[in-house]
Order: C-alpha cells, then sequence, then structure tokens
C-alpha cells in the first residue's frame, strides 16, 4: 500500500462523514459503534441472519454495550435506514436490514474502498 491509498482514504472520509445533505451519513459516522453496527447490518442484513443478538456476539462489548447496540438499531429503524422483520420460524427474534436505498449507498461505499486499496 502506498502513500496514495491513505490520502485517498483520507479525503473520501473527509467527503462522506460532512456530506450533511445525505442523513444517513450523519448517522454512520456518528461514533464507531455506529459505523460497526452499520457494517453488521450491511454484511448480515442481506443473508436474512442480522438479530440483535448475533450483533451483541459479533461486536465486542468493550466497543460496544448491548444497550448501545439496541438504541443504534432502534434509531436506524426510527430514521427510516433499517427494517425490521420478524424471523418466520422464531418469532421471537427480529431481523434488520438496511433499506434498498442505503443498501446501495454501502456498497457504493465498499466500491470506493476497493477501487482506494486496490
Amino acid at each position: 500500500m502506498d502513500d496514495s491509498c491513505i490520502l485517498k482514504f483520507k479525503e473520501d472520509l473527509i467527503k462522506t462523514s460532512t456530506d450533511n445533505e445525505i442523513k444517513f451519513n450523519k448517522f454512520y459516522y456518528h461514533s464507531r459503534s455506529y459505523v460497526l453496527v452499520v457494517l453488521f447490518i450491511t454484511y448480515y442484513g442481506p443473508r436474512n441472519i442480522a438479530t440483535f443478538e448475533l450483533a451483541c456476539n459479533k461486536i465486542p462489548n468493550s466497543i460496544c454495550s448491548r444497550s448501545t447496540i439496541k438504541t443504534i438499531l432502534d434509531q436506524g429503524l426510527k430514521d427510516g435506514f433499517f427494517i425490521k422483520s420478524k424471523d418466520t420460524q422464531d418469532k421471537r427474534k427480529q431481523k434488520y436490514k438496511l433499506t434498498n436505498e442505503y443498501q446501495k449507498l454501502m456498497r457504493n461505499w465498499i466500491k470506493r474502498m476497493k477501487e482506494i486499496f486496490n
């Protein structure tokens, strides 16, 4: 990795994290806990297994507590970034996904990261 990757990443980070026209960016970059929960939902949501309990197992408690994860999930639902559905096999489980619009936004972010680091 050369220094230009670091510079491009820094520039992309500043551009996206300060772009207030896209409400999702403010949510996503709110804190590292928000970033981790959104990345968790981005990865596990399309696999239809993104539950609160799995998030608590995958995200270290030293970084993000159970209550913080729940708060972020609730806020993402309230703001319209996430959708929630009941597990058909276990009604106690709630599955989370990004809405199509924000899943596409995250795919574009992943594509930019690949371009920067490849």
